[in-house]
């Protein structure tokens, strides 16, 4: 399975990328142009014999070897994944973050801190996207929102206050100190 070269130059950018490439799927890609343009021992390989050596099917082989034969080296760029698109527009993620980051308002039912049912309540009125409340977690996590840094600092200050002497109520009681003064 013989494969002319677009370009004279692209035999030495194939070996360079292959040697550097850091994506094993995109590596064989690069490899399997490769095989097929420089065959092995100045004998032509066929497509079953780079699948093998590659460790790929003989239609992977085939279908990146007919994308170098239509477009060059540009055919066998990996493209961008395709995906769902995202319940809540970009447009609106800069205003669902600001609103957040805002805290609380008295529409929020008078709670003191907003976490993910009350950002998942928010979504759906304010924004008119339903989400379940792991997607909510997810969106938050992806425009970089702490829930911690979303609550407001009175809530953060009594939550360390408690925990902190929660903690040296148990160390008490673990080592036998009693409060009293002798």
């Amino acid at each position: 399975m013989k494969v002319t070269l677009h370009d004279p130059a692209d035999l030495m950018t194939l070996r360079e990328r292959a040697r550097s490439q850091a994506n094993s799927t995109q590596r064989d890609r690069l490899r399997a142009v490769l095989l097929a343009a420089e065959g092995e021992d100045g004998r032509e390989l066929e497509g079953d014999d780079i699948a093998k050596r590659l460790g790929r099917s003989p239609r992977f082989v085939d279908q990146w070897l007919a994308r170098y034969r239509k477009g060059g080296l540009e055919a066998i760029r990996p493209g961008k994944a395709k995906g769902q698109k995202p319940k809540l527009p970009a447009e609106k993620q800069a205003a669902f973050k600001a609103r957040i980051l805002a805290g609380p308002t008295e529409a929020d039912g008078g709670v003191c801190t907003l976490r993910g049912a009350e950002a998942r309540r928010i979504l759906s009125r304010e924004f008119g996207v339903e989400m379940c409340l792991s997607g909510v977690y997810e969106l938050m996590h992806r425009l970089k929102i702490d829930p911690a840094v979303a609550s407001s600092v009175f809530v953060t200050t009594v939550t360390d206050v408690v925990g902190f002497f929660g903690f040296l109520g148990l160390a008490s009681l673990w080592w036998g100190i009693s409060g009293t003064l002798p």
